[in-house]
């Protein structure tokens, strides 16, 4: 998909498989990106190996679980761009385990990263986004925070959670000309997926009607029809990427 984001800077949370994806689709369409991870050498990587122009991509390592890290992350790209036009945050983790056997401490991580960091980000960087009445947000939900997750009770709150704070988000601050959206993954083939993927693959196949695992390009489009001027009308949006597994 082609959009016009000459010009726009964007901060892009989390280098992983979709993550990478959408930077490299970001960057291919004008804008310049900001690639916040955790892991300082992933987030490089990322402009290693996909030889991503220099001008256009900038790693910087952040927990973004971290609220004061966030803070002076969203500072710095404000100090050397002036604005900030775009936040995705795919921020996540998977731990699976039985109720009975997830520990307060898995509990509170999962949490901390797949639904905390969402909320640091946007509380960084939306301050700016009002006063230019203008900005486009897009957290990473999952049809398990919709359908549930067996084995996984933390993962499908934290999810289920992304979908509550994008939608109040999104009535909260609409009136800025701040748009806010959420994208709900089926299983896409990344590192987090190994397993579904590999050892069972036969089970998860069959629970989709198009009868084949996502790849992380399949989620870019949607996320650039987001954040251009043609998902300028579009906001509070769940929007499922998942074969039609949902």
């Amino acid at each position: 998909m082609n959009v016009r984001l000459e010009g726009d800077i964007a901060i892009v949370a989390g280098a992983g498989g979709i993550g990478k994806a959408i930077i490299k689709g970001l960057i291919q369409n004008g804008a310049r990106v900001i690639i916040s991870d955790i892991n300082l050498e992933r987030a490089r990587r990322v402009i290693n190996e996909d030889k991503l122009p220099e001008d256009r991509a900038l790693a910087i390592e952040v927990d973004t679980g971290d609220s004061n890290q966030v803070t002076r992350m969203v500072q710095t790209v404000l100090d050397n761009f002036g604005k900030i036009d775009i936040l995705v945050n795919t921020v996540g983790i998977l731990r699976e385990s039985p109720i009975t056997q997830t520990t307060e401490i898995g509990w509170d991580e999962t949490l901390q990263v797949n639904l905390k960091s969402a909320f640091n980000l946007c509380k960084a960087v939306i301050p700016s986004m009002i006063k230019r009445r203008k900005g486009k947000i897009v957290n990473f939900a999952s049809i398990a925070g919709q359908r549930g997750s067996a084995l996984s009770v933390h993962y499908g709150a934290s999810k289920a959670g992304i979908i509550g704070f994008t939608k109040s988000l999104a009535r909260e601050i609409g009136r800025y000309g701040i748009n806010v959206n959420a994208i709900a993954p089926g299983i896409i083939r990344t590192e987090m997926s190994q397993k579904k993927v590999t050892e069972e693959r036969a089970k998860y196949l069959s629970q989709i009607l198009l009868g084949r695992f996502g790849e992380p390009e399949d989620v870019v489009g949607v996320v650039l029809l987001l954040v251009s001027e043609e998902g300028n009308y579009i906001t509070s949006q769940i929007i499922n990427v998942d074969g039609g597994t949902v």
